[in-house]
């Protein structure tokens, strides 16, 4: 890839350059943190406990239950 690195580093800089720092034998287990979106919150609260839960209180919602860290 002689001539054609130079026209695509051209046009496309920082392309064939190593880019960050490298990390040894990544175990992708060890990253995984799923995301949940504050408007799904009350999806995770059975409808019991929404009627039952008093008007002035929130419920606390234990989301490590559900694989949420």
């Amino acid at each position: 890839m002689h001539h054609h690195r130079i026209l695509f580093d051209k046009y496309h800089p920082g392309y064939f350059e190593k880019v960050g720092m490298r990390y040894f034998h990544k175990l992708r287990n060890k990253f995984y943190c799923p995301t949940l979106n504050i408007d799904k919150l009350w999806s995770l609260v059975p409808k019991e406990v929404r009627s039952k839960a008093p008007k002035d209180k929130v419920p606390m919602i234990d989301v490590t239950q559900f694989r949420y860290f």
